[in-house]
């Protein structure tokens, strides 16, 4: 409970990453849940193979994105910051 202590810019920062994190779960999870990771990828490479795109690129870019969403997701939600920049 130490989240209610912070301050109006914590709180609305704390709020975003909550329900942008939540958002992001549910979505990566179901692609595999609901649809399955055959279906999804199916789709991505029949919508993508229309294109200049070659087939494998489509495959993985479809493998990309149903493994970085939930892992993202995770880690926005457990508020792990990223690089520090030199600012």
């Amino acid at each position: 409970m130490e989240f209610l202590k912070f301050d109006a810019r914590r709180f609305f920062l704390f709020g975003i990453r909550f329900f942008f994190g939540a958002w992001l779960l549910y979505v990566g999870l179901s692609k595999w849940v609901f649809m399955g990771p055959g279906v999804f990828v199916g789709y991505i490479s029949a919508q993508f193979d229309k294109t200049w795109s070659p087939h494998m690129l489509n495959v993985s870019l479809a493998w990309l994105i149903m493994v970085a969403e939930p892992v993202l997701a995770i880690l926005i939600l457990s508020g792990r910051k990223g690089a520090k920049s030199g600012c």
